[in-house]
């Protein structure tokens, strides 16, 4: 084995998986989370999000996505795949998109307590091309992850939003590199 190959990795993959409970119905938050133009008006994440073809949620179709400055503002296509309208959608990306090999969510929703209460699941799964980067792409995915979610929340029950808010511990101020530590 030369030096060439020997500095050629496989991708490491990553998946995260989350689970909250929505008030709403499970064809609200599937259509929330799956067509394009509306998941960019409530999406931190998602700056800019389109249809790249044909309209409309069918396998096979293709979104174009823009992340947020957090995220590096990557840009990149995807394709819908494994939807079954109202319980489960994804889509992956055709591509590469930047330290990551491939990119993927899968939602899931799961109707709960007669209709009134969805249980909502989101998947992350990526292929990282490079070890070094696996750490940080990895907490920056977990944070996508979990602020999608808390965004979708606040965007249909916006008040059990407000409840998860006041639970969680509040963060202590963010400290410049020159301040000192106490």
């Amino acid at each position: 084995m030369g030096p060439a190959t020997s500095r050629l990795q496989r991708p490491e993959p990553i998946e995260l998986t989350q689970t909250l409970p929505v008030r709403a119905r499970p064809e609200v938050l599937y259509r929330l989370a799956l067509v394009p133009t509306r998941r960019a008006q409530w999406d931190p994440n998602v700056q800019e999000a389109a249809w790249a073809g044909p309209e409309g949620l069918k396998n096979g179709h293709r979104l174009r996505f823009r992340l947020s400055r957090r995220l590096l503002g990557l840009r990149f296509e995807a394709e819908l795949g494994t939807l079954r309208p109202p319980r489960a959608g994804g889509w992956r990306s055709v591509g590469p998109v930047g330290p990551l090999e491939s990119l993927s969510q899968e939602w899931r929703f799961k109707p709960a307590q007669g209709g009134r209460v969805t249980e909502v699941t989101l998947t992350v799964r990526g292929a990282v091309r490079f070890a070094w980067v696996r750490p940080q792409v990895e907490r920056l995915l977990q944070e996508m992850l979990l602020s999608t979610l808390l965004e979708m929340q606040r965007q249909v029950d916006p008040e059990t939003a407000r409840r998860l808010d006041a639970l969680a511990p509040a963060a202590p101020p963010r400290r410049r590199f020159w301040e000192r530590r106490a």
